[in-house]
C-alpha cells in the first residue's frame, strides 16, 4: 500500500483517496473526512480509505492521554 502524509493546505482539492488527521491537541490523531486547521492529510493509491479510516479512528479513541 502507497501513501503520502502531507500537511493539508487550505483550499487543496485532492483528487485521490484520502483522510485527514487532525496533528495537534488533546485531539491528535483523530481522523476526518473534512480537513481541520492543523491536519495532516493522507493520501492513498486505492480504495482502502475507509478501512484505514477506521483504523486510526481506534488509534484515537484508544488515547488515553498517557504517553507510552
Amino acid at each position: 500500500m502507497n501513501f503520502i502524509i502531507k500537511t493539508h493546505q487550505e483550499d487543496t482539492i485532492y483528487n485521490k483517496p484520502h483522510l485527514f488527521l487532525l496533528n495537534k491537541g488533546m485531539n491528535s490523531g483523530k481522523p476526518q473526512k473534512e480537513p481541520f486547521i492543523n491536519s495532516f492529510v493522507i493520501i492513498f493509491e486505492n480504495e482502502l480509505t475507509a478501512k484505514i479510516f477506521l483504523i486510526a479512528y481506534s488509534f484515537g479513541k484508544s488515547n488515553s492521554g498517557t504517553s507510552i
